[in-house]
């Protein structure tokens, strides 16, 4: 059913659907049928027949984006304090502006001290598709989110299907890693998954909006420069330990 129909008829729905999440976090089993996710690509570019120019966008039901809701609003509450202080995206009061507006204050100080300023950028393909649903549970224990919240997730996480609908509709398919993009909770997860990237940066100043970085450095003479090269490279090792770990399993 389309989403005004829920809004309508709220008054008869109320009751059944809070029965069902009140079912669903007392056994810690987040129905099957809500595990089931229609993906649309999107086209990132205008004009394109690329697959790899698609954004693949998970339609979920709205009963299952209503009580992901419910559980972001729990979940973030438990871990907030742990995500990262350069990370910008989907978190309340951050946006692509606020991480703009920081690196922009910064980068401003700086070069009133005439000093130069080298920047990299990185950015990770199919990000969301590549978290390791065991890799995200483990994190998940490391923040101190609850054993009920955690075995809620993996039961969120365990047996997600999916079919694709690009004029025609694919057969369901098993994914066996990868939070959905468009719900409620995959953002969420992912923050949790990238969450400790940041630990290697030692000598400059890392931003983040989800999976998308910038890691800057003043320089004022060349071991600045190494120091930097030093930060890239604790970024390409955590790649190596938990990106190929997400996609060999």
């Amino acid at each position: 059913m389309p989403p005004y129909v829920y809004k309508g008829c709220v008054e008869f729905l109320l009751q059944p659907l809070t029965h069902i999440f009140n079912l669903s976090i007392s056994s810690s089993e987040f129905s099957s049928v809500w595990r089931t996710t229609k993906v649309v690509p999107i086209p990132k570019v205008c004009n394109t027949t690329e697959i790899t120019d698609h954004r693949p966008v998970a339609l979920v039901s709205v009963p299952a984006k209503i009580f992901e809701s419910i559980l972001h609003e729990q979940i973030y509450s438990q871990i907030n304090h742990f995500i990262a202080d350069g990370q910008y995206g989907f978190r309340e009061t951050r946006s692509v502006q606020t991480n703009l507006a920081s690196f922009t204050h910064t980068l401003t100080k700086h070069l009133d001290a005439n000093l130069q300023v080298d920047v990299i950028y990185t950015d990770f393909a199919k990000a969301f598709d590549k978290v390791s649903h065991n890799v995200l549970v483990r994190k998940l224990k490391e923040m101190g989110a609850s054993i009920n919240t955690i075995e809620l997730l993996k039961s969120y996480l365990r047996e997600r299907k999916q079919y694709v609908f690009y004029k025609n509709t694919s057969p369901l398919f098993l994914c066996s890693s990868g939070v959905p993009q468009g719900s409620n909770l995959g953002p969420l997860l992912f923050l949790v998954f990238i969450n400790d990237i940041t630990i290697g940066v030692r000598n400059s100043i890392i931003l983040l909006y989800a999976d998308d970085i910038k890691l800057f450095r003043p320089i004022a003479q060349n071991s600045d420069c190494y120091l930097l090269e030093e930060d890239l490279h604790a970024l390409v090792a955590w790649s190596g330990v938990w990106v190929n770990r997400s996609v060999y399993g």
